[in-house]
């Protein structure tokens, strides 16, 4: 894998970070119910994938790479161009995040608040979490949603329509007639991110889960894509994972603004 595919796919990782926390205008009060807010059934889960990145019609890349996730803990993503060899990885804990280039010795690392700091962007754990294993989530909140978070509608083709907002953010998922979520959206007067699920050939401790996630940054004539493709998916196998990763003292650590350059078409 060449040096700027390891940019582009470093860049892209922490793009997915920071999409569901753009700065957004809209304002919605919602105060009603909803009948059902489930959390996903996991202590740890693990995943094989292709990462597949797209500016509008354009691909990017697409590359293999392994997903683990310690619920409510941690959550690494490797990649891997080879099975079994890394080349890059991206670690986001409760209160941080971390990218390492192994290939070209380098990596940046910045706790939430430091993000928040230079951005106004405001990031968790748990709203990643929750976007990648088809879960509606509070979008400020580090914790499940509660039942008091959203309105919800159902429409005529049994579809359920759930809204909410928080301050500036306008948060949207649609659920099948069965509760399946299938989409979900965080919106504003000029930037819409959505994320749609598909391919519930999969499940978890019975319930349908999606092989298959699309996240779209639209606002732009040319929307940045992130498509991830599981290929098999274990829950609770991951009582002996070591999660400690060590930086070698000779990588060169990155700043922010050097990370943010590394974006394909950046804003």
């Amino acid at each position: 894998m060449s040096n700027k595919w390891i940019k582009i796919v470093a860049a892209a990782l922490i793009g997915v970070l920071l999409l569901p926390s753009c700065k957004m205008r809209r304002h919605v009060e919602s105060h009603t119910t909803m009948s059902d807010v489930y959390a996903m059934p996991f202590n740890t889960l693990s995943a094989k994938m292709i990462f597949s990145a797209y500016q509008g019609e354009r691909q990017l890349f697409s590359v293999g790479g392994q997903l683990k996730m310690k619920k409510d803990s941690i959550t690494t993503i490797s990649i891997q161009p080879l099975a079994g060899v890394e080349v890059a990885r991206m670690t986001f804990t409760q209160d941080s995040v971390t990218i390492v280039d192994r290939m070209n010795k380098r990596y940046f690392k910045a706790s939430f608040e430091e993000i928040k700091g230079k951005t106004q962007w405001g990031l968790n754990h748990h709203s990643f979490q929750a976007a990648l294993t088809n879960t509606p989530f509070a979008y400020e909140k580090p914790i499940d949603a509660s039942k008091t978070d959203f309105n919800e509608t159902e429409m005529g083709n049994g579809d359920i329509f759930l809204q909410r907002g928080y301050k500036t953010v306008v948060q949207e998922f649609v659920m099948d007639a069965e509760r399946k979520l299938q989409s979900g959206a965080l919106m504003g007067n000029d930037m819409q991110v959505r994320w749609t699920y598909a391919d519930f050939s999969s499940s978890m401790d019975g319930r349908p889960f999606p092989l298959k996630l699309e996240i779209k940054l639209q606002g732009t004539n040319n929307p940045f894509i992130l498509a991830f493709a599981f290929k098999k998916i274990s829950e609770n196998e991951g009582s002996g994972w070591k999660w400690n990763y060590k930086i070698p003292d000779n990588y060169q650590m990155l700043t922010f603004d050097e990370l943010i350059s590394l974006f394909p078409n950046k804003r």
